[in-house]
């Protein structure tokens, strides 16, 4: 069985811990992805419209996914399961 890539293994819309740089232990949702890159957005200062580019390797998947509508994800939708996320944690 081939191992899946670090990058592989995160989908769209799951959510995801920063591990490393100035932004260590922010929530994101991921919302793309390419060859190379995650791009995250936690809807208030990295929005759908201008997602923060982060390496794989610097991102620590959670086993939850934001629920969004039909393919797209909004801002609101990000903000709102990232709330909720914490609010089971207890944050």
């Amino acid at each position: 069985m081939k191992q899946q890539s670090l990058l592989e293994r995160f989908q769209i819309g799951q959510l995801a811990w920063s591990k490393q740089g100035r932004d260590k232990d922010h929530l994101y949702v991921v919302i793309a992805r390419d060859d190379r890159f995650l791009y995250a957005a936690d809807g208030i200062k990295w929005t759908v419209g201008r997602p923060k580019k982060k390496n794989p390797a610097h991102m620590q998947l959670i086993g939850v996914t934001a629920a969004h509508q039909q393919g797209t994800i909004e801002d609101a939708d990000i903000i709102q399961a990232i709330r909720a996320f914490e609010n089971r944690k207890g944050k």
